[in-house]
């Protein structure tokens, strides 16, 4: 191992600053080691099983009890689902009875024996267990990693440590983060990953997408985490560890100035304020954008409410928890996106065939208007939270103007069935809907006779425009926000909506990204919305940027063919912009 400083570019995930030292987990969960044991062995593979089953219950335990009311409703749910699988007796006979006939290793094993379990569940069985098909996958995960023996239990470490490892679930980004984790960088994933958003919500600095990472830093190496701009610094110098020091303590104060200052807007150098809202994926990070100064919600996600349960939510705790949100941020807007579910995040009690192309599959409006019960539910829920006048309803996945037609009819139902029941709503509630789908772009000025507002979903939008999987580490390059016709489809839809007299919103990732935040503001968008632990960073972009500037800069770069060109003048544009105010 080099004692050379090295820099890796990766896709940055959750902003902020970690300095510290590596715990790697390198084993992919399906490398598992092929050569077998003897018969001789056959006894003491099967207690080196039960005593890693051992193991992660008690870690387990420990988690579980130490969880506030908040924490427990947040990951609770797949801990609980875990510890189902570990204390089925189907499991470890299975296990053992691998171990006894094909002399495997315990390893062996658990591989073949977990995908067998999964085959073998009843349908509500594998309801309760199908909330992001994380649950057995995080049972491989613990299980292979205790067995290779290399980290026996992470909270027997005495200092703050920054984990490095092929890929990461939610409970293991939960449970580490309790263990004095102060960052953490993975081989895979993505932004818009569980995982991703769970760090977020964390506020734990996370970069991913980084192949072959955990080949490259050994355990107790010096490495630095940087979110901001997703960067893993292997074995830093000194210089490098003291300017990052500076970053995470001006990172720090930022967050602090934020929270503590008065907050007179998001204003950029020229004058011209822009409306910054939060994204909100737990009802925990709601206080968080409500001190740093948030405009309001832009997109208040409900996925939580559903995924990681064994029930339907009734429209009640929905009811409360909305209503309690939008107290919070009174006067100010809350925007609640309907359910986006379907394919690979259906919750578990409901069960749907697994589909070949999931993205594309049952998902969103889709799932709800084929699960209109539930969705009548949610929106009379949502209907209820907006007495206050400061409610929105955002419909995701819109392809269609029969769907549009459709859900305003539940909607009007939804007020019927209120009114009967004596139930307070705003009956003049706005209604937008995601702009996602590239088919709804071109049928804008029909759906804006039945809608308030657009919100823009950069994140499938690009996904669908450029046929690239935003998962895909292979194809990072060819999802670019920064591509020509990525640029001159979001300057359409910006035009069509002002032309309509429809204000829009950007919901999306890009949002959060200087060059992308330069690209946006210069065509014209002004409400953007994202990750409340962002605010800060782009309160610091704002205050740079000329808006006249980024406009001139837009009506240059729109007519560039290629992706390289148009990088290079934004980053000129960035590297002038503090002498051109």
């Amino acid at each position: 191992m080099s004692a050379y400083s090295r820099t890796i570019k990766g896709i940055k995930v959750s902003a902020g600053i970690a300095i510290g030292r590596a715990v790697v987990i390198s084993r992919s969960f399906r490398d598992v080691p092929k050569k077998g044991i003897s018969a001789e062995e056959v006894e003491s593979e099967k207690e080196r099983f039960i005593s890693a089953i051992r193991l992660i219950t008690e870690q387990t335990d420990r988690l579980l009890d130490g969880m506030t009311q908040k924490e427990l409703r947040k990951i609770g749910p797949h801990i609980n689902a875990q510890k189902m699988i570990l204390s089925d007796l189907r499991f470890t006979e299975d296990v053992f009875n691998i171990i006894s006939t094909e002399l495997a290793s315990s390893e062996m094993a658990v591989v073949k024996s977990l995908d067998k379990y999964s085959r073998s569940l009843s349908s509500k069985e594998k309801a309760l267990l199908n909330a992001r098909s994380l649950d057995i996958k995080s049972i491989e995960f613990l299980l292979l990693r205790i067995l290779s023996g290399k980290i026996k239990d992470i909270s027997l470490l005495s200092e703050d440590f920054i984990l490095i490892s092929h890929d990461i679930t939610p409970t293991e980004l939960y449970y580490y983060s309790k263990q004095k984790m102060i960052g953490v960088a993975t081989e895979l994933g993505g932004r818009n990953s569980h995982a991703a958003i769970v760090a977020r919500s964390l506020h734990i600095p996370a970069v991913v997408g980084i192949p072959n990472l955990t080949q490259h830093i050994s355990t107790m190496e010096d490495v630095i985490i940087d979110g901001i701009n997703g960067i893993v610094i292997i074995h830093p110098n000194q210089r490098q560890i003291a300017e990052y020091s500076d970053k995470r303590t001006a990172f720090c104060s930022l967050l602090d100035t934020q929270q503590t200052q008065e907050h007179n807007g998001f204003v950029s150098s020229d004058g011209v304020r822009v409306s910054v809202l939060a994204n909100i994926d737990f009802p925990e990070e709601v206080d968080t954008a409500k001190s740093l100064g948030a405009d309001g919600i832009g997109l208040l996600r409900t996925e939580f409410y559903f995924i990681e349960r064994p029930r339907t939510p009734s429209e009640e705790e929905q009811f409360r928890s909305y209503d309690h949100i939008a107290e919070k941020f009174y006067p100010k807007e809350i925007t609640i996106r309907t359910l986006d579910v379907g394919g690979e995040k259906v919750p578990g009690f409901i069960s749907q065939q697994k589909e070949e192309n999931p993205a594309l599959g049952v998902r969103a409006i889709r799932f709800c208007l084929k699960n209109k019960n539930l969705f009548l539910s949610q929106i009379k829920a949502i209907l209820r939270a907006s007495h206050r006048g400061n409610v929105r309803i955002l419909i995701p996945m819109i392809s269609k103007m029969e769907e549009i037609i459709e859900t305003k009819r539940l909607i009007e139902e939804a007020k019927q069935i209120l009114t009967t029941e004596n139930k307070r709503f705003d009956p003049n509630i706005k209604i937008g809907i995601m702009l996602e789908i590239p088919s709804i772009i071109f049928i804008m000025e029909d759906v804006a006779k039945h809608i308030d507002f657009f919100s823009l979903g950069t994140n499938d939008l690009i996904q669908f425009m450029m046929a690239a999987d935003r998962g895909n580490i292979e194809l990072f390059d060819s999802a670019s926000s920064l591509s020509p016709s990525i640029i001159r489809v979001l300057n359409m839809i910006f035009k069509k909506a002002e032309s309509l007299n429809k204000p829009i919103y950007v919901c999306g990732e890009m949002a959060t990204e200087e060059e992308d935040i330069v690209t946006l503001l210069g065509i014209g968008y002004r409400h953007l919305s994202m990750s409340p632990i962002n605010i800060p960073i782009f309160m610091n972009i704002i205050k740079d940027i000329n808006i006249r500037r980024a406009e001139e800069l837009v009506n240059r770069i729109i007519t560039y063919e290629n992706d390289s060109d148009i990088i290079k003048e934004i980053e000129r544009f960035l590297n002038e912009k503090g002498s051109n105010n």
